[in-house]
């Protein structure tokens, strides 16, 4: 995704572009989705599901979640 279509508070998911040709059981796994805490230029910072901190993820990495109720409820 493009940075500017990310925005705080978003609730997202990692999937890296080694993950995008692969099985697709793995693409979504309940460590790779996370919450938007902030973003610059280059990064979007995201607190993953069980981490108290945020981690820099390169946008074109990262999808949100919006048409996904079921992997939102995962976050709560």
């Amino acid at each position: 995704m493009k940075t500017e279509l990310i925005n705080i508070g978003d609730e997202v998911v990692y999937i890296p572009k080694h993950l995008l040709v692969g099985e697709k059981s793995q693409m979504v796994k309940d460590e790779n989705l996370g919450v938007v805490t902030s973003k610059n230029d280059t990064y979007i910072f995201v607190r993953y599901n069980g981490n108290t901190g945020s981690q820099a993820t390169r946008p074109e990495d990262l999808y949100t979640l919006k048409n996904r109720p079921d992997l939102i409820e995962k976050l709560k």
